[in-house]
């Protein structure tokens, strides 16, 4: 089975670009690995987000805040998909990033309603990551298995 390496970017890689990673690392399907960095990294991640990393199945070890610059170096893991989960990373210069991944942008309303979701006891969590999964496999990126 394929798996595909999905990126979350913030400004700090404290909070939302951790769940992201978080959510995709712990997708029931085993088809993504997770990974998160921010264009300015912060010196910790924040624990509301890490507790939410932590009970989706997350090793706590993982969670560090790191620059963007990681995974654009030429030894870096090929990302198929990157993701901006942040309106301001969303308008900086981004590095270059090898393989050509498909990039979208996760509006801050929605993934502030996806983590309101996970916190809130994980109401419809379980649905949740079977649809984000279902969008990433099938929707618009025409992804292959």
């Amino acid at each position: 089975m394929k798996s595909y390496n999905i990126l979350f970017l913030c400004t700090h890689n404290s909070a939302r670009s951790i769940i992201g990673e978080a959510l995709a690392s712990t997708h029931p399907s085993g088809k993504f690995k997770g990974f998160s960095a921010g264009s300015t990294p912060g010196t910790s991640v924040n624990p509301i987000a890490a507790d939410i990393a932590t009970e989706l199945g997350m090793d706590h070890t993982l969670l560090k805040s790191k620059s963007w610059d990681v995974y654009g170096q030429p030894d870096a893991p090929k990302m198929d998909f990157i993701i901006t989960v942040c309106d301001n990373a969303a308008g900086e210069q981004c590095p270059f990033w090898p393989g050509q991944p498909a990039t979208a942008r996760w509006i801050s309303s929605l993934l502030f309603v996806t983590m309101r979701l996970v916190s809130n006891a994980h109401f419809g969590l379980d649905s949740l990551l079977l649809r984000t999964g279902d969008f990433l496999i099938h929707h618009k990126f025409r992804v292959q298995n």
